[in-house]
């Protein structure tokens, strides 16, 4: 996702908010900064431990995959518009607070978003 309207002091600040619900789990796979002067970054995030909270899984098997689920990425997010920033995630600008929280169709063989992750 972009990140737009920041600085690398916001990213860890929010990195931090969300390590204190995932037990120090989550981490930077990928901070880009894009611009010079706007402070745009493209971020990933992913997770230490595969079989730790805020890991993402398999819907079908269970297995557990190295990636952030959507619970992180919505704290994350949440943490980066109390302080002003704007985001851009899959071709969307979110700017505002209020209903980010929608659960997606990941398609028929893996249901909702929310289904795939060991945050439950």
């Amino acid at each position: 996702m972009r990140i737009l309207n920041t600085c690398i002091k916001d990213l860890n600040e929010a990195l931090n908010e969300v390590n204190l619900t995932y037990n120090n789990n989550i981490i930077f796979k990928d901070l880009q900064k894009l611009t010079k002067n706007k402070g745009t970054f493209k971020v990933r995030l992913t997770v230490k431990n595969a079989h730790a909270l805020g890991a993402k899984q398999n819907a079908r098997t269970g297995r557990a995959i190295h990636a952030a689920c959507w619970h992180v990425h919505g704290i994350f997010i949440d943490c980066l518009l109390k302080k002003g920033c704007l985001i851009r995630a899959q071709r969307t600008k979110i700017n505002v607070l209020q209903d980010n929280w929608k659960d997606w169709d990941c398609g028929l063989l893996y249901g909702k978003a929310s289904a795939q992750c060991r945050c439950r």
